[in-house]
């Protein structure tokens, strides 16, 4: 024991006999070690909590995923078109199945199905034209039944919705009894 004494007593003597700079540099180090430290820990754990955001983001992700496909399932589960537009924004976004309204040679185009001429009577279409801008422009809803030329559905509907305004054109045997809520 007396050598373990020894030691110990001289690393207390080591220790006391430290100059100013000395102490100043040691306790620099040790300062650096604790932030070290301290810093490690912090970063770890906010890994942690982001990777714990990030795997309930995901999730939440694939749900809404899911659920947007249903939705849209449950939309075009009848042949139906949707043209919707987004707020201050004056290029439509056309879904559904636009082969029901445009003949062939024009789908390459489906911007050409708001060309109500070319699916209605042109007193229908003057008509569906200014209940468009309405809806673009108030807000206001619509369900119109015109007289068609062959194979170009006779029920034309129009929502309004907080995001964007749409309307929709369904054929009409998907039509019959149905209109729009």
């Amino acid at each position: 024991m007396p050598a373990t004494c020894n030691w110990s007593e001289q690393a207390l003597a080591t220790f006391f006999d430290l100059d100013r700079q000395e102490v100043a540099v040691l306790a620099t180090a040790l300062a650096m070690l604790g932030f070290s430290v301290v810093a490690a820990i912090l970063l770890m754990r906010t890994r942690v909590r982001a990777a714990n955001n990030e795997a309930r983001l995901r999730s939440e992700l694939r749900s809404l995923q899911v659920e947007a496909d249903r939705f849209r399932a449950l939309l075009f589960a009848e042949p139906q078109v949707l043209v919707s537009w987004a707020a201050g924004d004056n290029r439509p976004q056309i879904s559904g199945d636009i082969s029901l309204l445009m003949p062939q040679d024009v789908q390459q185009s489906p911007q050409r199905i708001l060309a109500f001429g070319t699916l209605a009577v042109a007193g229908a279409a003057l008509q569906m034209d200014h209940a468009v801008n309405a809806l673009r422009e108030a807000g206001e809803g619509f369900l119109l039944t015109s007289p068609r030329p062959p194979a170009v559905p006779s029920k034309r509907w129009a929502a309004p919705s907080a995001a964007r305004p749409s309307s929709g054109f369904a054929s009409s045997a998907a039509c019959a009894g149905n209109s729009p809520k």
